[in-house]
């Protein structure tokens, strides 16, 4: 596991500044996070392992309860994709397809082992964020909508490269739905407070 010491994270993508998805992503807004591990791979978290696909969220969340640990929140992922510098992308402010491979269908690049993208890496040194499964977290989608059987996914791969590609990024789906692009990442907790939630 990496560890994410505490700071501050600038959640979302500030106004002005581009690309930016308005509807779905905070304007920049500073929070304050407490420090935590998160594993260095999605699950199972070993390299050359193919991540684990078609999971609802409640079927990640136990996977990860069963390693003793659970899922980040979407902006626990977030912080540690952006790095102490609270960059757009994880290697950095200016895309570059060739560092996660983005720019494919997620259907294409979801069953890739782990370590293939040495670097798609974040300032904090964790890995392959992007350019793979989409990855659920334990936060609910409050973007415009309350639904609470809305989950949020972060991470992925699309041919939008350059805006799925982003830290700031996310799609919500239902929590229970299964798809072969659906995978996930677990935390370990080491502080006693938890971010305010924005959404």
């Amino acid at each position: 596991m990496i560890y994410i010491p505490a700071g501050t994270l600038r959640a979302g993508t500030p106004e002005g500044k581009m690309p930016r998805v308005a509807t779905e992503e905070l304007p920049g807004t500073l929070m304050q996070m407490g420090a935590y591990y998160i594993d260095l791979f999605p699950y199972p978290n070993e390299p050359g392992a193919i991540p684990q696909p078609n999971v609802s969220r409640d079927e990640a969340k136990k996977m990860c309860e069963e390693k003793g640990k659970r899922l980040c929140t979407e902006l626990e992922w977030e912080r540690a994709c952006k790095g102490p510098d609270n960059t757009t992308y994880e290697y950095g402010d200016a895309y570059r397809a060739s560092a996660c491979l983005t720019g494919q269908s997620a259907e294409l690049s979801s069953r890739k082992p782990c370590g293939e993208r040495p670097g798609c890496r974040s300032g904090f040194g964790v890995l392959e964020m992007h350019g793979g499964a989409w990855e659920w977290t334990d936060s609910n989608w409050g973007r415009g909508t309350h639904d609470p059987n809305l989950g949020v996914l972060r991470g992925g791969n699309a041919e939008a490269g350059e805006i799925v590609g982003r830290c700031a990024n996310a799609i919500g789906r239902p929590v229970g739905k299964k798809q072969p692009t659906f995978g996930f990442r677990c935390l370990s907790l080491i502080h006693i407070s938890e971010p305010t939630r924005p959404y």
